[in-house]
């Protein structure tokens, strides 16, 4: 899936997922933004997330995702990237990464969503996917 600098891996998920977690650390190195659509209320790709994403979509789909969320309220948001280009704008929705998750091919089956069918509620936060 390509080689990154420390400290970024990719971590394996149900439903024939990997995840690669951009934790404190990684978006430092990469001078990447730390939540741009739901706490800095950005509506377009920032473009070093832009290329970062479009670089890791080469021949493959991917999705960024990202949530902020307190209290049982929040905001999510998905970008889908597919054979190295942004696939539409971004989504800035309570089930955006549901949305995201089933443009990959992921079903909720048994699970009560797709984020659950994913695995990608065992942490609350990125870097503790990192730990």
């Amino acid at each position: 899936m390509g080689s990154f600098p420390e400290p970024l891996r990719w971590l394996p998920l149900p439903a024939s997922l990997l995840m690669l977690p951009l934790g404190t650390d990684a978006l430092e190195v990469l001078g990447l933004p730390r939540r741009p659509f739901t706490f800095e209320e950005e509506t377009e790709t920032p473009p070093s997330l832009g290329k970062f994403c479009e670089r890791l979509s080469q021949g493959r789909s991917i999705v960024y995702i990202e949530a902020e969320i307190f209290g049982g309220w929040g905001t999510q948001a998905s970008i889908l990237f597919k054979d190295g280009v942004q696939v539409g704008d971004p989504v800035i929705a309570e089930d955006a990464i549901n949305q995201a998750l089933r443009s990959l091919g992921v079903a909720s089956g048994n699970a009560v969503d797709e984020f659950e069918a994913a695995g990608l509620g065992r942490h609350r936060n990125t870097d503790g996917w990192l730990e």
